[in-house]
């Protein structure tokens, strides 16, 4: 499972979304944790790309046994900008050709990912996993071809 974001800072329940994306979705094998990199307009970003990955190394390190398959890539900030969803997943899957990809994304921004660069390519393409958010309803999500529910409280 892809579980990026721009984690600007990176915080427990960051990793405590990880957690249960490996520990309640079966199909699961390991979660990569993707921060964004630098130059991603939408979020204004007060901590640079580095400095997010270390802060992140640092938490996972404080709150996961080094057992439990959960890992921080640096795969966005090797690239030295933002990657929008459609290039880092390309990119992966170029990468790993034998993996199977899911994306880990909040309900409350799941139906808009048909807006996203490549949208339609991404719902019809990849795996999704859609993580319950509070206030936002749970529904059908028409434009994913390929989607988990995972309630997370």
């Amino acid at each position: 499972a892809i579980y990026g974001g721009s984690f600007d800072p990176p915080t427990i329940s960051h990793i405590m979304i990880a957690c249960e994306i490996y520990n309640q979705v079966e199909i699961i094998d390991e979660v990569w944790i993707v921060p964004c990199g630098d130059g991603r307009s939408d979020k204004g970003l007060k901590s640079d790309a580095v400095h997010r990955l270390e802060m992140l190394k640092l938490l996972k390190d404080d709150l996961i046994y080094d057992d439990l398959p959960i890992f921080i890539k640096d795969t966005e900030i090797q690239n030295k900008k933002y990657m929008p969803t459609w290039d880092l997943l390309e990119k992966l899957s170029k990468d790993y050709p034998t993996n199977k990809f899911f994306f880990s994304c909040g309900s409350d921004i799941s139906n808009s990912i048909i807006t996203w660069d490549f949208g339609k390519e991404l719902c019809e393409k990849y795996n999704f996993i859609v993580i319950t958010r509070p206030g936002y309803s749970i529904t059908e999500y028409k434009d994913l071809k390929s989607y988990i529910i995972l309630e997370c409280s």
